[in-house]
C-alpha cells in the first residue's frame, strides 16, 4: 500500500511542482528542458544496463511521434493551467486515457465491459463541465479576458494531444517487442529534449540554480512514479491499483491545488472533477 500511495503522490508531482515553480516566478521552459534531459539520461542508462539496443522502424516512428506529443503537451499544459488551473488540467489529462481505449474498441475490436462504457459516457459528460472554470480565478489579468470558447479549444487540444500520446504507447505495447522499450523511450525523450534545447537556445535561456532543481525533481518523480507503480502491482491486485491510482491522483492534485496553491473552482468544475474521478475508476475496472 505504501508503494501505491507513493505512486499517487509522484504521479501528481509533475503538475504540482511546475505550478509551484511558476507561481514563484521561475521559467517553465528551462525546467522542462532539464526534466526531459534527466529522463533521456535515465533511458540511456537503462539501455546500457539491460544491454538492449534493438529497435525497428515502427519503434522509431512511434517513439518520435510520442516525443512530439510530449513536447506539444508541455506547451499546451502551460496554456491550460493559465486558463483553467492545475486541478482541472490534471483531470483533463487523466481522462485522455479514454482515447486509446476507444481506439482499441474500434480498431482492435476489444470488447468493453459495462463499467468502461459508463466511464466513456461520464468522460464525455465531464469534459464540457471542465471547460467552464473562470480563468479570472486562476490566471493573470492578461489571460482573464479569455472567452469560454478559448477555454473549450484549450481543453480539447490538451485532451486530444494527451490521448494521442497514450495511443502511441498502446500501439507500441500491442505491436513491438518489449526488448525495444529502452530505445522507444530514448527516441521519445530524445525528441522532447531536442525541442526544448532549441526553444531555450532561441530564447537565450540559461537555467538558474532553482530551475535546475525543479527540473531534476520533476524528471526523477516521472521516473520514480513508474517504478512505484510496478512495485504496487507486485503486492496489490490490479483491480485496486489501476482505478485507485488514476482517481487518487486527481483527488490529490485537487487537494494540493485548492489548499496550498489557492486555486478556486466553480461549481460546474467541481462536478466535472467528481465525474472525472468516477469515470477514471470505471474505465480502469477491466484491468483486473
Amino acid at each position: 500500500m505504501v508503494a501505491l500511495i507513493l505512486h499517487v503522490v509522484l504521479s501528481s508531482a509533475f503538475g504540482i511542482l511546475l505550478k509551484y515553480a511558476k507561481d514563484r516566478g521561475h521559467r517553465l521552459d528551462p525546467i522542462g528542458f532539464i526534466n526531459y534531459l534527466v529522463a533521456l539520461l535515465i533511458a540511456i542508462w537503462s539501455m546500457v544496463q539491460l544491454d538492449s539496443f534493438s529497435f525497428s522502424v515502427l519503434t522509431t516512428g512511434l517513439g518520435i511521434t510520442n516525443g512530439v506529443t510530449y513536447a506539444l503537451g508541455f506547451f499546451l499544459w502551460k496554456v491550460a493551467v493559465q486558463v483553467s488551473g492545475v486541478v482541472v488540467t490534471t483531470a483533463i489529462l487523466r481522462l485522455s486515457m479514454v482515447i486509446p481505449i476507444t481506439f482499441a474498441i474500434l480498431v482492435w475490436h476489444e470488447v468493453p465491459n459495462t463499467w468502461q462504457i459508463l466511464g466513456i459516457f461520464l468522460t464525455c459528460t465531464a469534459l464540457p463541465l471542465l471547460t467552464t472554470n473562470d480563468p479570472i480565478e486562476v490566471a493573470p489579468r492578461s489571460i482573464s479576458t479569455a472567452t469560454g470558447g478559448l477555454g473549450a479549444i484549450v481543453v480539447f487540444l490538451t485532451f486530444a494531444n494527451a490521448g494521442v500520446g497514450r495511443l502511441m504507447m498502446k500501439i507500441f505495447n500491442e505491436t513491438c517487442s518489449v526488448d525495444e522499450k529502452p530505445f522507444y523511450l530514448f527516441f521519445l525523450f530524445g525528441v522532447t529534449t531536442f525541442v526544448f534545447a532549441i526553444v531555450c537556445n532561441h530564447q537565450k535561456i540559461i537555467p538558474t540554480y532553482w530551475e535546475y532543481i525543479f527540473g531534476i525533481l520533476v524528471g526523477v518523480s516521472n521516473f520514480s512514479q513508474s517504478v512505484t507503480f510496478l512495485v504496487a502491482l507486485d503486492s496489490i491486485d490490479a483491480l485496486i491499483v489501476f482505478p485507485v491510482s488514476a482517481a487518487s491522483s486527481v483527488l490529490f492534485t485537487t487537494l494540493v491545488g485548492v489548499v496550498f496553491l489557492k486555486e478556486k473552482l466553480h461549481k460546474k468544475s467541481i462536478i466535472g472533477i467528481i465525474l472525472a474521478v468516477i469515470a477514471l475508476i470505471f474505465v480502469n475496472l477491466k484491468n483486473a
